[in-house]
């Protein structure tokens, strides 16, 4: 059994299309088949119910986590093969506009510092986006609001918050100690977009509450939601860290606690996948920065 069985195995499975496992793999279907057909041999039980979506048998399942183990092993020995040599390359990676600034900037900057010979080219989408475009290999990390799926995604927690109503100083639930999301209905409220986590956590939440939101503007930007809940325009939902950084004087911002909507962040990468000396290294970066908070997992 060789490395390249296990990818091509893990690819099949990712997709359920050997088809689809060949274009990412930038080879052709038959090659997949083959590789899948020999690994099967191998093993001498089928890892595959063949249909137009292939299905993994039980012995397919029980096989993708320990090759998905597998592979990300191989991957960390290559990378500390490299590490006598100086990393290089692009690292591409996913933020969520809420959160750029505040916490990643500084482990971007610790990160470049130590190894500056490396670009970090980021794209600035919603977690659900960074989700997909990690999984289709177009991202080799990103931020994302927890949990996500543990069987697709590798998962380094580096934040834990909650929600806060933020809107403006004369509006009628200012000044309050607390805030139950019942006390919302009717009222106008500040959303995030459709590729934002919070927003769909956010319609669940109030859904399960009761009663459906009165949504009047969507924004992906936490400073706008800011100022236009300050101009009287609604009510936005921020986490509190994000909350610290607003004009004070132009809102009033007070804590979501019933029910709690949490707000826990961290950096994601695909199972599987290999990821790159770069990616390795950020990592390392990130970990001596900002260690597992509380009990989250890896």
């Amino acid at each position: 059994m060789e490395l390249m069985h296990l990818r091509y195995f893990v690819e099949a499975a990712r997709h359920r299309s050997f088809t689809q496992a060949a274009e990412a793999l930038h080879v052709t279907q038959p090659t997949v088949s083959k590789m899948i057909r020999d690994l099967e041999a191998e093993l001498g039980q089928p890892l595959f119910e063949r249909g137009r979506r292939v299905r993994l048998t039980d012995a397919g399942r029980a096989l993708l986590p320990l090759a998905e183990r597998a592979l990300d092993a191989v991957s960390e020995m290559v990378w500390l093969a490299q590490q006598r040599d100086a990393i290089q390359g692009t690292l591409r990676m996913g933020l969520p506009p809420m959160v750029g600034a505040s916490f990643f900037a500084p482990v971007i900057a610790r990160f470049h510092a130590e190894y500056p010979q490396v670009q970090v080219e980021l794209t600035e989408v919603g977690a659900k986006e960074i989700e997909q475009e990690i999984e289709d290999g177009r991202l080799h990390l990103g931020a994302a609001v927890l949990p996500v799926d543990e069987e697709r995604f590798g998962v380094h927690a580096v934040m834990r918050d909650a929600l806060c109503g933020v809107m403006a100083c004369g509006h009628p639930l200012a000044g309050r100690a607390t805030l139950a999301l019942v006390d919302l209905e009717g009222q106008p409220l500040i959303l995030y977009r459709e590729d934002f986590t919070l927003h769909d956590r956010i319609l669940h939440a109030c859904r399960a509450s009761g009663f459906e939101p009165r949504i009047v503007c969507k924004s992906s930007q936490w400073d706008f939601i800011g100022q236009l809940a300050a101009a009287g325009i609604g009510v936005g939902l921020l986490p509190a860290s994000v909350c610290r950084r607003l004009d004070a004087p132009q809102v009033s911002i007070v804590p979501l606690t019933a029910p709690t909507i949490p707000w826990h962040l961290g950096v994601i990468w695909r199972k599987g996948g290999g990821l790159t000396p770069a990616a390795h290294a950020f990592l390392a970066v990130l970990r001596g920065v900002a260690p597992h908070p509380g009990s989250e997992r890896h």
